[in-house]
């Protein structure tokens, strides 16, 4: 009997261990599997931010391909205007000479005129003496 009391508190305390374990092993399969879940959710994130960040690091270095370029295109259209500027204060310079050489023209085509008109005058008088 007493035999017989032992192995029955062995064998429930063999149960009770037995669904302790059980318990035990449930709980730690359900944290396992949301641990691997989790896990595949950072993995998928971080894949995503990495292909984000080469799409970025792409895109950046298309833009610095673009603003050198502008930066010569921006040097090359500051070189022709400064040109421009130099031609034009040149053509602005010959312009007043030419208006200054006009001018001058002017007044001699003037004075011969008058003078002419003077000669015309007196030949015409001389003229009327004879």
């Amino acid at each position: 009997m007493i035999n017989e009391a032992i192995k029955n508190r062995i064998i429930l305390i063999i149960g009770i261990a037995c669904v302790m374990l059980f318990v035990w092993d449930f709980g730690v399969t359900s944290e396992l599997s949301k641990v691997k879940k989790d896990m595949k959710n950072e993995m998928r994130l971080r894949l995503e931010f990495e292909e984000q960040n080469i799409s970025f690091l792409k895109e950046k270095t298309s833009f610095e391909d673009k603003i050198k370029k502008l930066t010569a295109d921006l040097e090359n259209n500051k070189a022709a205007l400064e040109e421009l500027k130099k031609s034009l204060d040149e053509e602005l310079l010959a312009s007043k000479t030419l208006k200054s050489e006009l001018d001058k023209i002017t007044k001699l085509k003037a004075a011969m005129e008058e003078d002419l008109k003077e000669a015309l005058a007196n030949n015409a008088r001389e003229q009327k003496k004879r």
